[in-house]
């Protein structure tokens, strides 16, 4: 298959469709009006359209469905109810107050509720002038525009059914082939380390987000789950094989800092790298292939590669090893086990993407246990009325800078002053780095946008090729605003300019000198609002957070070593335990990342958090890595022996727990974490003592290395912990 740019690669994402799909909604309505010298009605039905695209985000059908036609209907409602208020200023006031607050609260249940509430939001925004065509037909032309928004949605999703689930498990796999790099470069010779662990739990978060989103399309779209078409299930294939290689990468995590110190054949780790690389472009030519409908070639060579870099091992390990390195090479041998099995999983995988009824699909999913269901509760929406709630607070900060837009808008009556309302309603976030990041792109896309549009209406005097670049711009705004936000503006800042010139011709640069303004003063707004009330700061939801990733590490752990000693694995149950685990570890991780955006003032526990974060990270790593050796090699004839490290392993994470939420549930023993680890070492260290096979030796030592890199992880998250919040060193073993 031909290699592109990421670039070239952009315009088969669902992004791209979408701004297209967008742009046509928008467009049509105008162009068709404008042919009939009605261009009134036209831009009433463009911005039903708009606002009914808004919610329209990649999901389920059904959500989208029941998502466009509830913001249908809240529109025309708000248009209705703002036409009639519109002459009285106090009245005006207080709707916009109510709306403001209920529209943002609604946000509660989910980013399909909240993009109906900002939809509505930007409906009523933009109709705060006498509407042109009289209140009710203003208000139909409105609905209509996304009535036809609508329709040609479920239109277009008739025709090609598949495609959008496509084009988000595309988005998938590209994300998990990152994170495969930001691991290859681990090995390579001089790594910036603290650089690599920052970017792999971002990464480690954006792949998350991405399985999530497939989730929800693949397991919540009945044709593709119960009606078992070929298709479907192919996808549904596609997604678990790109599940099961992110957990071949995360379950590769090493010590690396230790690694290259005691492995003095720096060509082998580099070797490692360049073939994690190789294998991390492959990722990217099948996600290609997956967005774009073709097939994706297997890597012929890449099996002889890796038996080439399995022979320099042996010569390595021949060479160079020694009793202070014996731990990193029984490392490197279950990464080359890793690896070889993560090229078979990505050979599978693009063998999927021919969609040949000859593949085996008969893999089952027992789908139901690993998506949320969606639904209104009246009593969550009750419980999130006090100010303890973020989003209460949110939504009392949208209503109050909304009321201060309108106000500063009647007073400072320049151009296009419902801008002003408009910048406050796309800024404003329930989170504070977010609201701050906006705020920042937002200022300089308007600016940067302004500029753009001035040099093209300074050089650009064709009104053909004008309306061209304004759809060329409308294409690439509504495809960047989710992803490249600052450039979406930007874009969004010049088609806008662009197209109130061809309504009404004359001075462009006033246009620009308005828009900056307006965006300036709702910049300003937003951000004093979001000082004076603050949000729920993350460090206070950090501790629940963490709280959550060290106790569903202890239950993984715990099953995991279960499954060590005997017991019969249940493969639903343990993905289960996996995957919450991972959604525990990417909230951590996300929530530690927002509130290094915050002011310093408000961080928590600066020198012991992060050390914290990664120590769970590495911990999660090291768990899923025992779990899949688990699954190779047991102990049942050790069983006591195994107990014995899962009490002790689990019972010093629940001293961690306890650590975090600052509790002294627990009954003290008197032992010191050390002594515990000692003890966790001699448990370990008897299970070498099981007779295996010659060629098995090597597992066993490395199970038992993986025990205790688990217990000396375990150990450091529950000192960081205690000190952290400054609990006494003492273990509180349980009675």
């Amino acid at each position: 298959m031909f290699r592109r740019t990421p670039y070239a690669n952009f315009f088969s994402t669902h992004y791209f469709y979408e701004g297209i799909r967008i742009t046509v909604g928008i467009m049509v309505p105008v162009l068709l009006a404008a042919r009939f010298n009605d261009i009134g009605l036209g831009l009433a039905m463009a911005l039903g359209a708009l606002c009914v695209s808004i919610a329209d985000n990649a999901g389920p059908v059904h959500h989208r469905i029941n998502g466009m036609l509830t913001t249908i209907g809240f529109v025309f409602l708000a248009s209705v109810v703002t036409g009639y208020a519109l002459p009285y200023t106090w009245i005006t006031l207080i709707l916009l107050g109510i709306f403001s607050f209920f529209f943002s609260i609604i946000g509660i249940f989910g980013n399909r509720a909240a993009s109906i509430g900002t939809s509505v939001l930007i409906a009523i925004t933009l109709q705060l002038t006498e509407p042109e065509k009289g209140i009710w037909l203003n208000a139909l032309l409105t609905a209509g525009g996304g009535s036809w928004y609508f329709l040609l949605s479920m239109l277009l999703h008739r025709l090609r059914p598949y495609k959008m689930a496509q084009q988000v498990l595309a988005d998938c796999v590209g994300e998990t082939g990152r994170f495969l790099k930001l691991k290859a470069d681990c090995y390579a010779k001089d790594a910036d380390f603290d650089r690599l662990y920052e970017a792999l739990l971002k990464g480690q978060v954006d792949v998350h987000a991405k399985q999530e989103a497939v989730r929800e399309i693949l397991f919540k779209t009945r044709s593709i789950v119960k009606e078992s078409t070929h298709t479907g299930r192919v996808l549904v294939l596609s997604f678990l094989e790109a599940v099961d290689i992110f957990e071949i990468i995360l379950t590769s995590e090493q010590d690396y800092r230790e690694m290259h110190a005691s492995i003095s054949d720096s060509e082998l780790l580099e070797q490692i790298s360049i073939i994690l690389s190789e294998m991390a472009q492959k990722m990217q030519d099948i996600s290609i292939a997956i967005q774009e409908g073709e097939a994706a070639g297997r890597d012929m060579l890449a099996p002889h590669r890796i038996n080439q870099l399995e022979y320099l091992y042996e010569e390595s390990r021949q060479q160079f090893i020694h009793k202070d390195n014996t731990r990193a090479y029984n490392a490197l041998k279950h990464v080359l086990s890793g690896i070889r099995d993560l090229l078979n999983r990505i050979n599978n995988l693009a063998a999927f993407t021919t969609y040949d009824t000859k593949l085996k699909i008969n893999r089952p999913v027992d789908y139901q246990r690993f998506v949320v269901p969606s639904y209104i509760n009246s009593r969550l929406l009750l419980s999130n009325l006090n100010w303890q709630s973020n989003i209460f607070r949110y939504s009392v900060r949208m209503m109050l800078a909304v009321i201060a837009a309108y106000g500063i808008s009647l007073i400072f009556t320049i151009g296009h002053s419902y801008w002003i309302i408009l910048t406050v309603v796309v800024i404003l976030k329930p989170a504070y780095a977010l609201t701050r990041k906006r705020n920042m792109e937002r200022l300089s896309g308007t600016f940067a946008g302004g500029l753009l549009g001035i040099g093209i209406l300074f050089f650009v005097k064709d009104v053909h090729i004008q309306l061209l670049l304004l759809i060329a711009f409308m294409i690439g705004a509504f495809s960047l605003i989710r992803t490249k936000y600052w450039l979406g503006v930007a874009l969004l800042t010049t088609y806008v300019i662009i197209s109130i010139y061809l309504l009404s011709p004359g001075d462009y640069t006033v246009i620009v000198r308005d828009r900056v303004f307006d965006t300036f003063m709702g910049s300003v707004i937003s951000f004093l609002l979001t000082r004076g009330i603050p949000p729920v700061w993350e460090r206070i939801q950090l501790r629940d957070l963490l709280f959550k990733a060290i106790e569903t590490n202890k239950n993984f752990l715990g099953y995991v070593l279960e499954i060590l000693s005997g017991t019969p694995m249940h493969v639903s149950q343990y993905k289960w335990y996996r995957k919450e685990t991972y959604v525990a570890l990417a909230n951590l991780s996300d929530t530690f990342q927002r509130m290094l955006n915050e002011p310093k003032s408000r961080q928590e526990s600066g020198p012991f958090m992060y050390p914290l974060v990664v120590g769970c990270h590495v911990l999660t790593s090291r768990n899923a890595s025992l779990g899949r050796s688990s699954q190779l090699i047991q102990f049942p004839r050790q069983k006591q022996l195994i107990s014995g490290i899962k009490q002790s392993l689990t019972d010093m994470l629940h001293a961690a727990a306890d650590s975090v939420q600052n509790n002294a549930v627990l009954q003290n023993t008197g032992m010191k974490p050390g002594e515990i680890l000692q003890y966790i070492r001699k448990l370990e260290h008897e299970l070498l003592e099981l007779p295996l096979p010659d060629e098995t030796a090597i597992q066993p030592r490395y199970i038992v290395a993986q025990l205790e890199g688990i217990a000396e992880l375990t150990y450091e998250v529950y000192q960081l912990s205690a000190k952290a919040w400054k609990r006494e060193d003492q273990f509180p073993g349980r009675q």
